[in-house]
């Protein structure tokens, strides 16, 4: 699977996360509001029950009192205790917890009884005997309403302790759903950042030991010096793992040679660098082991040294990676002959650069002075430094180096310094093709 469709799939696997999550807040939130009207209705049934049993028991109670109309407070008696029958059956309805339903039956049970009683209240008062219905009323009827009065109190109790349950396994429950759902979304959020870091970055965060960068500032202009209709792609190819099938000419090219720059902001000879120069407090130290260097230069004898003395320079100068270009017979063109930092195979397969090529290298060679490439923050710096001769130039030595070392004028001396050395090595052409040939066997 591309990683197009890894990002794909991961971001559609967020938007379902945060979908989901949303729609399962969006169902408990209209679950809750319905558990809501429920609960207002039950209040409301609860204070019309309350009604109805006060308004039952004043009616027995009036029946005791003499010159009333014993008509009318039955009728009245009769209506309470019809309206309350039919508020304990709705409540019965709304309730949901089975204490509540115990007490509401319980309840009903009592209001039977309480209209029984209001039955022999009535028989007495009509037989002139209210001392024998107050003993009724005050006693069987009092025992009645007052258990009514209490089973509507516990039921009402019941529903409201469970409605604050379920409230607060709501609660949790959304708590819940919203956290997976952002979890999830996070996650997708930081696999895409992952996966979608630009190249450049990447580079940038790679280990430097044994790694290749590309040091061209601008594609188009490598792809006009090496005659090509489209771009040339960037390689960056790991020193200790490459190999002759991972390198082309065409990135190996890309890879070794730094590029001129379009502008005169962009490279520019040391003497008219724009950028003030860096105070470097290890100047001695450098000095020391370039002098060093020098001595070592001067008693070489074999060709298999040089690769050391290479590594020492690219250590001095704290470059990634250095090549030494030799210009052929006809100062036209300039091949990889010496190198350090890269692997053999893309070093063998990069292409000859042209007097006139659109890169560091060549202008360092046509006007035979020191050219620097800077770093834009996240790709290292070059230096590119002729190999003068009396006979003229004769090469360029090209450094890869890292940490802004290309606008220090310690770090640019010390870089003409190893070029003046080097090019003692090809000051004459035999001796020169016969040591480069030699020390690029001795690399690979």
């Amino acid at each position: 699977m591309s990683k197009r469709a890894v990002r794909l799939l991961v971001f559609l696997l967020a938007v379902a996360a945060v979908a989901a999550g949303g729609y399962e807040l969006l169902r408990s939130e209209r679950a809750a509001a319905t558990a809501r009207v429920s609960d207002a209705q039950f209040d409301d049934l609860y204070a019309r029950a309350l009604r109805a049993a006060f308004d039952l028991r004043t009616s027995q109670q009036a029946l005791l009192i003499p010159q009333q109309g014993i008509d009318w407070w039955e009728e009245r008696g009769r209506t309470a205790a019809a309206d309350l029958d039919a508020v304990l059956q709705q409540l019965k309805q709304l309730a949901v917890e089975p204490e509540a339903l115990n007490d509401l039956d319980a309840a009903t049970a009592a209001l039977e009884a309480l209209r029984s009683t209001q039955i022999r209240v009535l028989n007495a008062v009509r037989d002139h005997d209210r001392a024998g219905a107050a003993t009724i009323v005050y006693g069987e009827g009092f025992e009645q309403s007052r258990t009514i009065l209490d089973r509507l109190a516990s039921a009402r109790e019941a529903e409201a302790s469970a409605r604050a349950q379920r409230h607060t396994l709501s609660v949790q429950r959304n708590a819940a759903v919203a956290g997976a759902a952002a979890g999830l979304a996070l996650l997708a959020c930081l696999l895409l950042v992952a996966r979608g870091r630009s190249p450049s970055l990447a580079r940038a965060e790679a280990p430097a030991n044994g790694s290749l960068l590309d040091l061209t500032l601008r594609p188009e202009a490598r792809a006009a010096a090496h005659g090509a209709d489209e771009t040339v792609r960037t390689a960056r190819v790991q020193a200790s793992g490459a190999t002759a099938d991972e390198v082309t000419p065409s990135t190996a090219s890309a890879i070794a040679a730094p590029a001129a720059t379009a502008t005169p902001a962009e490279v520019s000879p040391a003497a008219a660098s724009p950028a003030p120069p860096i105070r470097d407090r290890r100047k001695a130290p450098e000095l020391r082991a370039a002098a060093d260097l020098c001595t070592d230069f001067a008693r070489l004898l074999e060709p298999q040294e040089l690769p050391g003395l290479l590594e020492r320079a690219a250590r001095l100068l704290d470059a990634q990676g250095l090549i030494v270009w030799i210009a052929d017979d006809t100062g036209h063109l300039l091949t990889p002959t010496l190198s350090h930092g890269y692997p053999p195979q893309a070093i063998a397969r990069l292409p000859a650069i042209g007097r006139d090529d659109d890169n560091a290298t060549a202008a360092a060679f046509r006007v035979g002075e020191l050219q620097v490439v800077k770093t834009n923050g996240m790709e290292p710096g070059a230096i590119a430094v002729p190999l003068i001769t009396a006979s003229g130039c004769v090469g360029v030595m090209a450094a890869e180096v890292r940490h802004g070392r290309e606008a220090s004028e310690s770090a640019r001396a010390i870089s003409r310094i190893v070029a003046a050395q080097l090019a003692t090595l090809v000051q004459v052409r035999p001796a020169g093709e016969q040591i480069a040939s030699s020390s690029h066997e001795a690399t690979g």
